[in-house]
């Protein structure tokens, strides 16, 4: 029950979040352009600064070799996972196999993972969301627009996200480290990924008419399979792994059952899919990970 608190009052701050984010936009204090500014803040400073910031640590080979086998376990489960949906859900439209195979483990994992396991675990989860990225700018284009010429591994290498670990690593290696002055600079700017990774997701969700969202019961259909189906089937996968990897499962797991990931609508757009229908799904599944994931994530105290 104590898991199931943590978890529930973070949801309840970030929801508190969206709304102000929801707000903010409906009474027009931000608009289409501020929240663009906003994301690409997000993800050229803020998200870069909390992967750097988490590898301030004193390198270890055991450390080295817990963020290697994350990094190889993170890709075991999206590979199943992609597969899953492939033969499973082959009658789906493709952005909405890509929402269901990638979640929001950014925005939303990172703040959870703070809250549950403590700043220090956020190095983990640099790695799933490395593996994350290698497949999204890949195949996961190719689930949107079905056409290859569009899959560029220079993409999945060079990105905010891959590039800040990459720069990461080599300050984990080093046995110099941030001054700190200037660590205290780069904590900061990384603490402001939750409220403005809320604001940005309020703010999606403001612009779906809420009559769309409550009558579509396929919206409620492929967010079940992506807040409840796919997080179980990750469950029933880590539990392939020993308890002595626990901080490595949890990690992997509370990335895997954010809502979906917000490529899904940007990529819909970006690369010619279905955009109205990944904003719907972004946005349902959001709302609908307020209730799922204390009980989902709670659930694997329960089964480990």
């Amino acid at each position: 029950m104590e898991l199931f608190g943590i978890i529930f009052d973070q949801v309840a701050l970030m929801m508190m979040l969206m709304l102000a984010g929801g707000i903010a936009f409906r009474c027009k204090w931000i608009n289409e352009s501020g929240v663009r500014q906003i994301s690409n803040l997000l993800l050229y400073v803020v998200n870069p600064m909390t992967m750097i910031a988490a590898y301030q640590t004193t390198f270890t080979l055991e450390k080295l070799r817990d963020l290697s086998v994350t990094f190889v376990i993170s890709a075991i489960t999206l590979i199943i996972g992609v597969l899953v949906a492939k033969f499973l859900f082959g009658n789906l439209e493709g952005v909405e196999k890509f929402g269901i195979c990638f979640s929001n483990c950014g925005f939303m994992g990172i703040p959870l993972i703070k809250a549950v396991l403590g700043d220090g675990a956020v190095f983990y989860l640099s790695a799933y969301l490395v593996a994350a990225n290698l497949i999204t700018w890949t195949y996961g284009i190719y689930l949107v627009t079905h056409d290859k010429a569009y899959l560029s591994v220079k993409k999945a290498i060079l990105n905010p996200g891959t590039l800040s670990v990459i720069a990461g690593l080599l300050l984990f290696f080093s046995p110099v480290k941030l001054p700190e002055l200037l660590y205290n600079g780069v904590n900061t700017l990384g603490n402001l990924n939750t409220p403005l990774a809320m604001i940005v997701l309020g703010s999606y969700i403001a612009r779906i008419p809420l009559k769309q969202l409550i009558l579509s019961r396929h919206i409620y259909f492929v967010s079940a399979l992506r807040l409840i189906v796919y997080p179980l089937g990750t469950l029933a996968l880590l539990c392939l792994i020993p308890n002595s990897l626990y901080t490595i499962k949890i990690t992997i797991y509370i990335a895997s059952v954010a809502p979906a990931a917000v490529n899904t609508m940007l990529f819909a757009i970006q690369f010619g899919g279905n955009s109205e229908k990944g904003a719907s799904f972004v946005s349902m599944s959001s709302i609908l990970s307020m209730l799922t994931m204390p009980v989902i994530i709670s659930l694997s105290q329960w089964v480990w």
